[in-house]
C-alpha cells in the first residue's frame, strides 16, 4: 500500500475496509495533474485526490482540499459524464441471482464495505443520483435482475442531519421513486421484487460503513426496516 497518500488510506480505512478490498477494487491515488486530465477541467485548491474506477472507462474522484471547506463537492466525475451505479467486482456474479438480497446504498465505500462483510451491495452517488435525468432509472441498473428479489434501501442517518429542505420526506420520497422505477423494471406482478427501507438509526454512528466497522452484520439486520409504501 506504499503507492497510496496517507491520507487517502486513512479515509479508506475509517470505513473499515481491508487492504485486499482497497487493492481488488482498483482505487489509487493520482496526482492533481492527472485528475485535471481525467476531469476535463482544471480544478482549484485540491491538495489530493483518489480514483474509484467502475467496470469501464468511467471513474469517480475523492478530492482533499487544501483548506477545509465544506461548499466545495467531495466527490468529482469526467465533465458531461452522467450518474453511474457503483457495482463491486466481488458481486458481479451475484446481479443475476434473485435469491441474493440486494442492498443500495449511497457512495463507492459504503458498498465496497458492505461487500467485505458478505452482502451484496451497489452504490448510487447520491440519494436522487439512481436517476438518468429523467426521472428514470440509470442504465446499469438492468444489469441486475430484481424479478422476485429482496431488495433494500439503505438509509443513512447523516441524511436526515442535512436535507437541504429540512425535512426527512425528501429522501423518504427519493426512496419511492426509485422503488417504483425498480418495480417498473418487471413484466409481470407475480415477480415484483419486495423493497424495503432499511435504516440505520439516529442513535448509531451517521453512515452504513461506520455501522458495519462497530457492529456485525447481524445486529445491522436486526435493526429496522420497513416495506416501501408508495
Amino acid at each position: 500500500m506504499a503507492k497510496f497518500v496517507v491520507e487517502h488510506l486513512e479515509d479508506l480505512r475509517k470505513s473499515g475496509l481491508s487492504d485486499k478490498t482497497i487493492i481488488n477494487s482498483g482505487i489509487r491515488s493520482i496526482p492533481v495533474s492527472e485528475l485535471n486530465q481525467k476531469l476535463g477541467f482544471k480544478t482549484y485548491h485540491v491538495k489530493s485526490a483518489y480514483e474509484i474506477p467502475y467496470d469501464d472507462d468511467f471513474s469517480r474522484f475523492r478530492i482533499f482540499y487544501k483548506e477545509n471547506n465544506s461548499d466545495r463537492p467531495e466527490f468529482l466525475q469526467k465533465k458531461g459524464s452522467k450518474n453511474r451505479l457503483y457495482i463491486p467486482k466481488s458481486i458481479k456474479n451475484k446481479l443475476n441471482d434473485n435469491k441474493i438480497p440486494l442492498y443500495i446504498t449511497i457512495g463507492e465505500k459504503r458498498a465496497l464495505k458492505a461487500c467485505q462483510e458478505g452482502l451484496c451491495c451497489v452504490g448510487i452517488g447520491g440519494p436522487c443520483n439512481w436517476s438518468d435525468g429523467t426521472k428514470h432509472l440509470i442504465p446499469d441498473f438492468y444489469k441486475i435482475n430484481f424479478n422476485n428479489r429482496k431488495v433494500y434501501i439503505v438509509i443513512d442517518n447523516h441524511y436526515f442531519k442535512h436535507d437541504p429542505s429540512n425535512s426527512p420526506k425528501y429522501y423518504h420520497f427519493a426512496t419511492i421513486y426509485l422503488a417504483r422505477n425498480i418495480m417498473g423494471m418487471v413484466d409481470s406482478p407475480d415477480i415484483e421484487p419486495c423493497i424495503y427501507e432499511h435504516y440505520i438509526p439516529p442513535d448509531y454512528r451517521q453512515y452504513f460503513d461506520e455501522y458495519l466497522v462497530h457492529h456485525s452484520v447481524d445486529e445491522f439486520l436486526a435493526l429496522p426496516r420497513f416495506d416501501v409504501e408508495f
